[in-house]
């Protein structure tokens, strides 16, 4: 993923970089054209940080692990990818902003020069 590799997508070579960056590249290909040179998206590998574990009440999230589960339930013939996690919004609104995010602080991972945050606005703009 971070290895410089030659790509071309649909027959356009889009330049030696990381796979990210070729596939965004190749996304604006059209409408770059003398900024393509220059124009890259290129990641930084990072740590990986201990996971912020999440689990909602039965009552505000489902687990889907059948990828053809919902055929019956919206007549659609296209499996989706399993398995899925279904949250309800608000509840993940104040998971993130009574957890997560003062778990990130505290960690050192994002301070308020960096992520701008409110805890008297929701992250879905919702006043508290």
């Amino acid at each position: 993923m971070f290895t410089p590799t030659a790509f071309s997508f649909g027959g356009t070579f889009v330049g030696t970089t990381e796979y990210n960056d070729a596939f965004q590249r190749a996304n604006f290909w059209r409408v770059s054209k003398k900024e393509r040179e220059e124009y890259h998206v290129l990641l930084k590998p990072t740590a990986f940080l201990q996971p912020i574990e999440m689990d909602p009440p039965d009552f505000y999230g489902l687990a889907l692990t059948d990828g053809t589960v919902l055929e019956t339930i919206l007549g659609t013939t296209t499996p989706f990818c399993a398995p899925l996690g279904i949250v309800d919004i608000n509840w993940f609104d104040t998971m993130l902003t009574s957890t997560v995010i003062p778990e990130l602080r505290e960690r050192g991972i994002i301070n308020p020069g960096t992520f701008q945050y409110s805890s008297s606005t929701t992250c879905s703009g919702r006043r508290q």
